[in-house]
């Protein structure tokens, strides 16, 4: 398998990041134009109170795409310096990714906790199963 096919869901996640990254800034300007909030009032984090709810959740997921998803960037990496590239890591990789833009779609929308859940604890499953799979692969050569 060429390696560079294992860059395509790196490029995929990098491209979910920036979907919520544009939604966050959306979001949150409309909110303080809605508000009629100067943006210096939100210094601080006790100050972001001030908007509503719903100009968070958007920031909260974007944050969220620089937790467990850093994981995901390292194992890519590893895969792909250490020439361990194949179908099965391609396949988990792409199913990880999938599962990101699930759990995302879902905190951008109706954000119904036990969904988005689920989707979140799926895709750490399959990311747990692509690291021990690659460490098993390390030790077995």
């Amino acid at each position: 398998m060429p390696a560079n096919l294992l860059l395509l869901p790196v490029f995929l996640m990098v491209l979910l990041t920036m979907v919520v990254w544009y939604r966050m800034l959306t979001v949150r300007v409309a909110a303080l134009k809605t508000a009629r909030i100067h943006p210096e009032k939100l210094k601080s984090q006790a100050a972001r109170s001030l908007l509503p709810n719903e100009a968070h959740i958007p920031a909260e997921n974007f944050a969220n795409q620089f937790e467990v998803p850093v994981l995901f960037y390292a194992l890519m990496g590893f895969l792909y310096i250490t020439d361990s590239a194949n179908y099965y890591f391609l396949a988990a990789a792409l199913c990880y990714v999938a599962l990101r833009i699930v759990h995302s779609t879902i905190a951008l929308t109706y954000n119904r906790v036990m969904h988005r859940f689920s989707s979140y604890i799926a895709s750490c499953i399959v990311l747990w199963g692509m690291w021990i799979a690659f460490g098993i692969s390390l030790y077995t050569r």
